[in-house]
């Protein structure tokens, strides 16, 4: 039986793969129906919009034709016999006219031609010739009313010549005709009352060559094209508007429903694709948002006012058109929700299946005593499991061997090492340590490391570990400190201690590394005996014998032969030599046991370096080199020592005199960077510092050539004070050197932010 997963047991392998076969399952199915859907869409789209371009093309001829057969009914109306009558009846009417040739007989057979015509044309709303003499005369018109086709009598015929149809039929020329704008039928210069829009077909009446009337068909617009829509009878939505926005609805679907409206109306509302073809310029297009898909025909029906057109549009639901594709698409849902569900069961029993061998591994390694190697891990089969079984078992080897490796080392370590819980209690106790405070491990371990100490310092450990804040933890943990060790014949000793921390999932252990270092006291008593002794034995008289050599060379300066001057000037100076080396032993020892005493003062830096400088031109003029100080353009302060960092930067002012040729320049640089630091530079133009001796440079009693160095009377002692002495400013000490070029020496200070008042006092 499959095992659902539970919500407590996702993160695991099974659920994993489970949720990720789903997932892509899900992922795949989505994918490939969405494309499947917009590929559907598009295709529908595309099927559709070539069938309503040929169904459409095919209706706007129909409308063409109807157009076309007005036109014609207007030039064969036009062409009549009796209209030729009326014209010669109207030119030569009088008296001795007869009775069957005057105006009104030729009216009444031009009545009897309109009415054949109208009963024809059911959308034929008028008929008539309007005269184009002044004012617009109409001169015969029949029209269709309720009662049927009447012919109106002379008395009550009107004046057009105020009309904008008349304009434009007067200006025609022969053979020409013109449909007028879409408008409500006016009589005596207002809307009639039934307000039936109407187009009007005109062409000029012309009879031997004279122009003296235009004939007019009245065509009830919007009936005319219901009736061309009707005989159609398409199913789906047909649209007919014109230039100025005029719009037919019909729609075949819904019981052959008819909607009209012109562009002034009030109550005009038309579909959203009818501007956009409206001013569209070309002969067809398509329109398609999110709720219909149209396809527009153009139709110019006058062919003299090629702005005058018939818009055809034919227009579907979006929704109803894309049905099918929509029914695919939840038929694939439904596929993907049904493939989903297989997968996850699929997923489940595959999960299940291949993660069982790792969870009889686990079991296996779980159940194995720590130290001991599992045994029967599937290592001979050869897929991943064997390989993460014969990787494990590779990995328990190492391991194995790493422990013995560092047991042996914490076995034959010569330092003491020991590891202790929070609470005091002595974990391990590795031999050294045994030796070194002669208890056995077994004797210790379990119980408080108070055990090893003086009561004093065991009452200090034990406070300090009840009150353990991590904050101050920098203050004991990663440093060495001198202790006293408590043995178990109850003697005492000299030891040092450094402490480290490490964080286990229970609390922290705290690891102790020590070493007996009574011979070290000893021989640091010792030295101090020696330095004491150096300084009060050996530089006294020392002081004591270059003095008496220098009066010696003052009063017997005259009176000494060459080689016996030559003795006294190399003892002079080797005993300079010699006091000057005892000098920097003794301050090397100062700084190394943290008893050299700095008086701190705030001085401006560029002035201090100028007078150093100025006061040891001797070294200048000694090595035959010049002395050139540039100071910062503006002041900038630093706290130090100024007798020390004299001493610091003579030892590099000595260094650059020395090693620098004859007649050359060594510069001292101030730079400021007006925000935190000050850097102090001295340049020469020796020869550069070896490379192999660039690491070597800082250290005690470091010379690259001592031949050089001795001939030049250093003591190897200088850049190593330098440092110490700069670095006890908050100060760094840098060089860059480049060989047979010179070096650069240079010394940043921290800058203070403002001047001592004492100084700006002064």
């Amino acid at each position: 039986m499959l095992k659902l997963i539970k919500p407590s047991t996702y993160r695991t392998l099974r659920a994993r793969i489970t949720l990720l076969t789903c997932g892509l399952t899900m992922i795949a199915a989505l994918t490939l129906g969405t494309f499947a859907y917009r590929q559907t869409v598009q295709a529908t789209i595309n099927t559709a919009m070539d069938g309503l371009g040929w169904e459409t093309r095919l209706i706007a001829q129909k409308f063409e034709d109807s157009f076309d057969e007005m036109r014609s009914d207007v030039e064969i109306l036009r062409q009549i016999p009796p209209v030729t009558g009326l014209y010669h009846s109207l030119r030569e009417s009088g008296p001795q006219t007869a009775a069957d040739a005057t105006p009104e007989a030729w009216g009444r057979k031009i009545q009897q031609s309109f009415k054949t015509i109208m009963r024809l044309r059911p959308h034929y709303t008028q008929i008539r010739i309007i005269g184009l003499s002044e004012g617009g005369p109409e001169l015969v018109r029949v029209n269709r009313t309720s009662d049927g086709l009447q012919g109106v009598e002379p008395e009550d015929l009107q004046l057009k010549g105020a009309e904008p149809y008349f304009l434009y039929g007067a200006a025609l020329g022969r053979g020409q005709t013109h449909i007028s704008e879409v408008t409500y039928n006016r009589e005596h210069g207002a809307i009639h009352a039934q307000s039936v829009p109407t187009i009007r077909i005109i062409a000029p009446v012309v009879v031997d060559g004279d122009k003296f009337a235009i004939a007019v068909i009245n065509v009830d617009y919007f009936g005319a094209l219901e009736t061309i829509a009707r005989e159609i009878n398409p199913t789906k939505a047909l649209v007919v508007t014109n230039h100025a926005g005029d719009y037919l609805l019909y729609e075949g679907a819904a019981g052959g429903r008819v909607s009209v409206a012109l562009r002034t109306d009030a109550s005009y509302a038309a579909p959203g694709f009818i501007e956009p073809f409206n001013e569209s310029q070309q002969n067809e297009d398509t329109y398609i948002d999110a709720s219909d898909i149209a396809y527009f025909v153009r139709v110019n029906v006058d062919i003299h006012n090629p702005d005058s057109f018939l818009g055809i549009v034919l227009d579907v639901p979006r929704a109803k058109l894309l049905a099918s594709s929509l029914e695919a698409q939840h038929e694939t849902l439904l596929i993907a929700g049904v493939l989903i569900v297989g997968c996850l069961c699929i997923a489940l029993f595959g999960a299940d299946q291949l993660t069982a061998p790792v969870r009889r591994m686990t079991e296996q390694i779980t159940a194995t005593p720590a130290g001991h190697a599992p045994e029967d891990l599937p290592i001979h089969r050869h897929d991943e499991l064997g390989d993460l079984a014969r990787s494990f078992q590779a990995l328990t080897r190492r391991l194995r061997r790493s422990e013995s490796q560092a047991r042996a080392v914490l076995d034959t370590v010569v330092d003491g090492i020991i590891t202790i819980s929070e609470t005091g209690k002595v974990l391990s106790f590795n031999p050294a340590c045994q030796t070194i405070f002669g208890y056995q491990a077994s004797e210790v371990e379990g119980k408080n490391v108070s055990l090893l100490m003086p009561s004093s310092d065991a009452t200090r450990h034990d406070a300090y570990l009840k009150g353990f804040d991590p904050v101050r933890r920098n203050t004991v943990i990663g440093k060495g400190r001198d202790l006293i060790g408590l043995r178990k014949d109850g003697s005492t000793f000299s030891m040092e201690l450094s402490v480290s921390e490490t964080l286990i999932e229970d609390g922290r252990l705290f690891t102790g590394i020590l070493r007996d270092v009574t011979a070290r006291k000893q021989m640091e008593v010792m030295k101090d005996e020696f330095v004491s002794t150096v300084n009060h034995e050996l530089r006294t008289p020392l002081t004591s014998i270059r003095g008496a050599l220098g009066l010696l060379k003052v009063k017997m300066a005259g009176n000494l032969d060459d080689k016996t001057r030559r003795l006294l000037d190399l003892s002079y100076d080797n005993c300079a030599r010699l006091a000057h080396l005892v000098n920097d032993i003794l301050d090397m020892e100062k700084i190394a046991a943290g008893k050299i005493e700095y008086r701190m003062e705030t001085v401006e830096i560029s002035e201090l370096v100028d007078e150093i400088v100025d006061r040891h031109q001797s070294y200048a003029e000694m090595h035959g080199v010049n002395f050139r100080v540039n100071k910062a353009p503006e002041p900038a302060f630093c706290r130090l020592d100024t007798s020390r960092f004299n001493q610091a930067l003579v030892n590099l002012l000595s260094n650059a005199s020395k090693f620098s040729p004859k007649g050359s320049d060594v510069v001292f640089d101030v730079q400021w960077d007006g925000l935190q630091s000050v850097r102090i530079s001295v340049t020469d133009s020796g020869p550069g510092i070896p490379e192999d001796f660039i690491p070597k440079i800082f250290e005690k009693f470091a010379q690259a050539d001592s031949s050089t160095t001795r001939n030049s009377g250093g003591t190897g002692l200088g850049l190593s004070i330098t440092k110490a002495i700069i670095e006890a400013f908050d100060g760094t000490v840098s060089f860059t050197t480049k060989q047979n070029v010179g070096t650069t020496f240079s010394i940043v200070l921290p800058a203070m932010p403002d001047a001592p008042e004492e100084r700006l006092a002064s």
